[in-house]
């Protein structure tokens, strides 16, 4: 791969990290809220309003997505975009069954 390239993923590496950890942020204050009835602050180990977990899910999201396009390259767009239709939908369902689960306690 070309530098460019490689800065350019490098980045977009850092950007998802950080959109994922104030999304993830904010996913859980909504949770809480409607749980408790009141906001908590869900700070993980970052300061500001960032949960670094689901920052790293959102990586290993983008690379998994990254892989199962480099491999389906030979299928068709339509079998591609159906894999990450099904992709994300596994991944926010499970999101959503972990943290009720976990929150269910």
């Amino acid at each position: 791969m070309d530098k460019k390239r490689i800065v350019y993923e490098i980045v977009m590496l850092f950007w998802l990290f950080v959109i994922g950890s104030v999304l993830g942020y904010i996913y859980e204050m909504i949770v809480v809220l409607f749980k408790n009835g009141y906001f908590e602050s869900r700070q993980g180990l970052i300061y500001g309003p960032f949960t670094p977990v689901y920052g790293v899910g959102a990586i290993v999201y983008y690379i998994t997505l990254n892989l199962i396009d480099k491999r389906n390259k030979r299928e068709t767009n339509e079998t591609v975009l159906r894999n990450r239709h099904s992709a994300k939908f596994s991944y926010y369902f499970g999101i959503f069954c972990i943290t009720a689960i976990l929150r269910s306690e």
